[in-house]
């Protein structure tokens, strides 16, 4: 009897208590079990502060299916879990929740972590 090819299915990232640090990096953890897991999934969806882990893992997941293209990629959500937990601005949900800094959070992050995800095309930025 043949084996069943696994149904693909889909995934939602969420981080709620305000995205606070703690479970947006459990989200991060469980994307990375997932990662590992060789489940066959083909919707990625990110909520508040799951949004980091679904762009990690839809990275990670790129680098494993067009690794000329997306190799950089391999280790986003080790890279994503990497700099939340080295940058103290990055840790305060307030910071990322206040309209003042939250430009300057999210560009000095977006920066940071695309640094190592340039685009085997040539492009500049991760688009």
């Amino acid at each position: 009897m043949p084996t069943a090819t696994p149904k693909p299915s889909s995934v939602i990232f969420q981080a709620g208590k305000l995205g606070h640090l703690s479970h947006i990096l459990e989200e991060i953890d469980w994307a990375r079990e997932l990662a590992q897991g060789g489940y066959a999934i083909d919707r990625v969806y990110g909520v508040s502060g799951g949004g980091l882990a679904a762009l990690g893992f839809g990275l990670q997941q790129s680098a494993g299916l067009a690794p000329r293209e997306f190799g950089g990629a391999a280790e986003a959500l080790a890279g994503l879990a990497a700099f939340l937990t080295a940058h103290p601005a990055e840790k305060s949900a307030h910071s990322m929740s206040t309209p003042c800094t939250a430009p300057t959070t999210c560009a000095r992050c977006a920066a940071r972590l695309s640094a190592g995800w340039r685009p085997a095309s040539g492009a500049a930025t991760w688009r």
